[in-house]
């Protein structure tokens, strides 16, 4: 939630990427160790298993510069046996407005949702051997 003048605003992105095991949502704030860590080990996983599926990393907005490196650092680091693909979009995040009661601006009418676009890019990291 962030406060604003004459009320609040909570962001973030439609609800349109269900979680699944192998799909990681990146953001500047993510513990990057850990994050490879998950990944490394699921991908050594579906590797035993016959799985060659991947994980799928999503990142909005100013996370998207981060989450290419990431993803770069990782197939770098691999030599060659992990693939990169990228995929760019535009999803539509809503934002949930609230007038503030005490500033004395708004109508008390509740919440006004207001819906914008956000660059998105989901990266599929692969086993490519």
């Amino acid at each position: 939630v962030i406060e604003m003048d004459g009320g609040s605003a909570s962001k973030g992105p439609s609800n349109r990427w269900g979680k699944r095991e192998n799909e990681f949502f990146f953001s500047r704030k993510n513990n990057l160790h850990g994050m490879r860590r998950q990944i490394q080990k699921l991908l050594e996983q579906q590797q035993s298993n016959g799985d060659n599926s991947g994980v799928f990393v999503h990142a909005l907005g100013a996370a998207i510069p981060a989450a290419i490196n990431f993803g770069l650092s990782i197939s770098n680091a691999s030599q060659g046996e992990y693939g990169l693909s990228a995929r760019t979009a535009s999803v539509t995040a809503m934002d949930d407005e609230t007038p503030n009661q005490d500033s004395g601006s708004g109508n008390g009418a509740g919440s006004q949702i207001r819906r914008r676009e956000v660059s998105a890019i989901h990266l599929h990291i692969y086993r490519s051997v």
